[in-house]
Parts: C-alpha cells; sequence; structure tokens
C-alpha cells in the first residue's frame, strides 16, 4: 500500500515565500482600488449636493439658498451646522431627502483647525458667488451679492460646491478668489486628499507645489469632476457671471 507523500519543510517555506511575494504585489492595487472607491463615492456625494442647489433655485426662482458661513446666520442657510441651530431647518434638507450623511466624505471629515467658531462637521462647501454672502458690520468688504440660475454663463465650467481642504474649510461657504494668490495669501484650496493617500497637501502658493493635484468638485450645471485643483485659480470656473478668456493660459 502506497503512503501519501508530505510537503517538505522546503517546500513549505517556498509556498509561504511566493504568497507573501503575491501578497505584497497585491497591496498597493487593493489600496489603489479603495482610494478610487472612496473618491469616486465622495463625487457621488458631492453630486448629490450639486443637484440638490440647482433644485432649490429652479423652485426659487433662480435663487440660490444662502451660504452657511460662520461670519453670520441666515435662516435660508443651505445647511444649518451650528450645534445651536436645528438642521432640520436648512434650506436644502428636503432636497437632500434629510440625509445628511451625504454631506460627508466617505474617508471621514477631518480633523478641524482650532478656531472661535465651533468645527464643520461636513467635507463640502458651496461657492459664495452662487449664495451671495452677508456678513457682519465689521466685516462689510466680505459681502458677496448672489447670483440667479439664469445669470449663470458657462455652468459647465463654473465651481458651484467643492470639497474643500482641511486647512481652510470652517463653514459651509467656499471663498473662491483668485486675489489671495496675488496677495500671497493662503489658497482656498480644494482638497486633494483623494490624490495623496488620504493626506492633506496644504501650503503657502510661494512653495510652487501647493496648487498641484486633484480634487472633488461639482459644476453648476450639475456634472462632477475629478479635476486639477489649479482650476480653482481663473475667475472662468469660479466666477458665475464671467465670460471672459482665462487669466491663467493652461485653464
Amino acid at each position: 500500500m502506497r503512503r501519501k507523500s508530505a510537503f517538505t519543510l522546503v517546500e513549505l517555506l517556498t509556498v509561504i515565500a511566493i504568497v507573501g511575494v503575491l501578497t505584497a504585489l497585491l497591496l498597493p492595487s487593493l489600496g489603489m482600488a479603495r482610494r478610487h472607491a472612496a473618491q469616486v463615492a465622495c463625487l457621488s456625494n458631492l453630486r448629490q449636493l450639486g443637484i440638490a442647489l440647482i433644485g432649490y433655485a429652479n423652485e426659487a426662482k433662480g435663487c440660490f439658498p444662502a451660504a452657511a458661513s460662520a461670519l453670520r446666520e441666515q435662516k435660508d442657510d443651505w445647511v444649518h451646522w451650528q450645534p445651536t441651530r436645528d438642521v432640520k431647518n436648512s434650506a436644502l434638507w428636503s432636497q437632500l431627502g434629510g440625509n445628511l450623511d451625504v454631506l460627508k466624505c466617505p474617508l471621514g471629515v477631518p480633523d478641524r483647525p482650532a478656531g472661535p467658531s465651533p468645527p464643520y462637521p461636513f467635507s463640502y462647501s458651496v461657492n459664495t458667488k452662487f449664495t451671495g454672502l452677508v456678513t457682519t458690520a465689521s466685516s462689510r468688504s466680505w459681502n458677496r451679492p448672489p447670483c440667479r440660475l439664469g445669470d449663470v454663463r458657462q455652468p459647465s465650467r463654473k465651481m458651484l460646491a467643492v470639497e474643500e481642504d482641511s486647512s481652510t474649510i470652517s463653514d459651509g461657504a467656499w471663498y473662491a478668489d483668485v486675489s489671495k494668490w496675488w496677495f500671497g495669501d493662503n489658497m482656498v484650496y480644494i482638497s486633494v486628499r483623494h490624490d495623496r493617500d488620504g493626506r492633506e497637501y496644504s501650503r503657502r502658493v510661494e512653495d510652487f507645489g501647493a496648487d498641484r493635484g486633484r480634487g472633488n468638485v461639482v459644476f453648476a450645471d450639475g456634472h462632477g469632476e475629478f479635476t486639477d485643483r489649479r482650476r480653482a485659480m481663473t475667475a472662468l470656473n469660479y466666477e458665475p457671471r464671467y465670460d471672459g478668456p482665462p487669466n491663467w493660459p493652461w485653464y
């Protein structure tokens, strides 16, 4: 009667080594796949916000909801994010189906820098060039008039809402303005966490690498893109009424 053969120690070690090599080869691909899935899910969330904003404007004679700014609370803020307010009174509550989890990136909401206001609990902010901005008397220079939906030029190019970088996001208002670049201030960056292994990357703009990377954006026609954050550095892409040439040669 034939005896059953068994693995020798050398053969067993060889199999273990092969499995280890294959695992090492596959792990980066699996990690990349997970990051891509998170980026796609985040962009889907952001598109839902964009569609809700456009739907609200269509029902409100072209007017977008208010900015949800930390500078001044308004009854029709698109989201009532402060802990002292009832989130169910948010202007977009019904448009979002009462599900505010879509306002959070699947990778989670990064820790916010300490500030005078309570931490903003969501990942996305809306361009104040659309919503308008009403501030306190001491900061009127920040005021911006709202833009009606029908006044938007080239809506497929205009950034309506973004996943904002954790170093600048403090409320539901995105203060897009290329003048910040010219005066050497920190840009109000689009987050590049999905382009850099989940890490943020925000430095002063004089460090030339600070404007690099891609992030999630939804545009005024409702479509979303994983796009170069440098697009936010030209008025053609963030100023809804602007219809002139790009003020940067690559966009």
